[in-house]
């Protein structure tokens, strides 16, 4: 008797919770409001340069004993009255699709271009001097809702942006509302911002991935869904990709091993590394794999006789291979045969 009590209690519990389509869900607002004034407690850091991007008025706040530069731009949100302009800081109401050009130069490149495509290549061609953010030149961008704000061609050239002007162990934080199924034509107001673009869940990695980010981590932020617009669902995430893949591969005879606890995990560039198995890396993916968000995950094994940078060879990346102990004791050259590709490991395969 008991347990069918606990079944009908259960069964009117999870009716209870179903979302039902178009509601707004007035139960779910304070605990989205306290989500997000946690996330923008969180991520500022006044010890880092700064690029942020629709930051309410408390982030900013926060922010103003920053010891590293900062630059502020209102996109999405109306410069707030309630600011005060802190000196040294770089102001700018505009979308951050393009970060080279100064507002000046953006605006005598749209007063002297006779045509669409005039203005284009004028935007594209870059700044004759020094860019207004330059790249590779801030250790973080704090963007809420960037991803719903923009419409899909806007965002794109954004998103490459804030991978240009990161530095090699910078971020790019954010949150966003994810759909479960396509949502058009919706607006939604939030923290006195329009959020009318909705990508899905599936999307959201390669939009990121796209744009030159990898590292990518989603948390949840909320329990339930935010809202349901038309029978979708919105789930609130915050956000965090890095930079730092791109690059010349060479030979320093690393190796990279995952330590757990999957059986096996793939980087973003489909590098595949199982557990306990020296994988043999190049250079640039030893030192990724040592910064966030890897940190801790891998073990990398120097060779002995580890060559200096300007000395090595190229590695070839194109294929994942298992590095052998003699050449990471130098018994064996780096360049020479030996190594196994993954998939012949166990010889199954003809190679």
């Amino acid at each position: 008797m008991n347990k069918l009590n606990d079944m009908i209690f259960n069964a009117s519990k999870l009716a209870a919770q179903k979302p039902q389509p178009d509601d707004a869900m007035a139960w779910n607002s304070h605990a989205m409001a306290d989500a997000f004034e946690a996330w923008v407690g969180s991520t500022v850091d006044i010890t880092a340069s700064a690029l942020l991007i629709d930051m309410p008025v408390r982030g900013l706040d926060a922010r103003r004993k920053a010891t590293a530069g900062t630059t502020v731009i209102w996109s999405a949100r109306s410069d707030p009255a309630d600011h005060t302009a802190v000196q040294g800081w770089q102001y700018s109401t505009r979308l951050p699709t393009d970060l080279s050009h100064s507002d000046q130069e953006l605006w005598q490149s749209v007063t002297k271009a006779s045509s669409l495509i005039e203005m284009q290549r004028a935007l594209l061609s870059g700044p004759d001097g020094a860019p207004w953010i330059a790249s590779r030149n801030t250790a973080q961008v704090q963007a809420p809702f960037l991803l719903n704000s923009l419409a899909d061609e806007q965002l794109g050239l954004s998103l490459k942006e804030v991978a240009r002007v990161l530095t090699l162990d910078g971020r790019f934080e954010s949150i966003v509302l994810a759909a479960d199924e396509p949502i058009a034509d919706a607006c939604i107001t939030f923290d006195g911002m329009e959020l009318t673009s909705f990508p899905c869940k599936a999307d959201l990695s390669d939009l990121l991935l796209g744009a030159g980010l990898h590292g990518i981590k989603f948390k949840p932020l909320l329990d339930r869904p935010f809202m349901t617009v038309a029978g979708g669902e919105l789930r609130a995430f915050s956000l965090s990709a890095h930079i730092g893949t791109k690059g010349v591969c060479l030979e320093q005879g690393d190796a990279a091993m995952y330590l757990g606890p999957w059986s096996r995990v793939f980087d973003d560039d489909g590098h595949e590394y199982p557990r306990g198995v020296r994988i043999a890396v190049c250079a640039k993916t030893a030192a990724v794999l040592q910064r966030a968000p890897y940190a801790g995950s891998f073990a990398i094994i120097q060779a002995y006789d580890r060559p200096d940078i300007e000395e090595a060879q190229l590695f070839d990346c194109s294929q994942v291979v298992i590095r052998p102990v003699a050449q990471t004791k130098g018994l064996a050259p780096l360049c020479g045969p030996g190594m196994t590709p993954l998939n012949c490991a166990d010889g199954d395969c003809d190679c």
